[in-house]
């Protein structure tokens, strides 16, 4: 395990460009096996939205409004999202205690609290299928965090 800690800190000293291009590789790498089917079908998918945009059938939607569009409906899920006065206490400590240490841990707390919160309201919610869809495609929940507790209205 040796070799891997230093490997990762010498990854960690390299410029910013080159820790991407080394990220895009490693995760390349990983993907070893190509559906060649389900790359025709992408191929496929990417040309024909592309004739839509390129002869005027669809109008491209710029990616503010998409944005605004997915925050308002996370918000209303988020919104029945609240905790109580020691709990919220609590997150703030953790949060504070991680922040100490480095901002990166920071962020990884509130990314794990995040993912859990929205695990939370989308099953109280109903909307359980919801859990499958990619964490990036959700809005976070940094600024959601009240001085309320961690129960979710019905």
């Amino acid at each position: 395990m040796g070799d891997v800690t230093e490997i990762l800190e010498k990854a960690l000293a390299l410029p910013v460009e080159a820790r991407t291009a080394l990220v895009d590789s490693l995760l390349e790498s990983l993907d070893t096996e190509v559906d060649e089917a389900v790359e025709a079908e992408w191929v496929r998918e990417v040309q024909r939205r592309a004739a839509e945009l390129d002869s005027g059938a669809v109008a491209p939607i710029p990616w503010a409004e998409v944005r605004s569009r997915l925050h308002a409906a996370v918000r209303m899920t988020i919104s029945k999202v609240t905790f109580h006065p020691e709990a919220a206490a609590e997150v703030e400590a953790a949060f504070t205690w991680y922040q100490a240490r480095s901002v990166r841990a920071a962020g990884s707390f509130l990314k794990a609290l995040e993912d859990a919160l929205d695990a939370i309201a989308l099953r109280q919610s109903g909307d359980s299928a919801a859990l499958t869809e990619p964490r990036s495609a959700r809005p976070t929940l940094s600024s959601k965090i009240s001085r309320s507790g961690c129960r979710c209205a019905a």
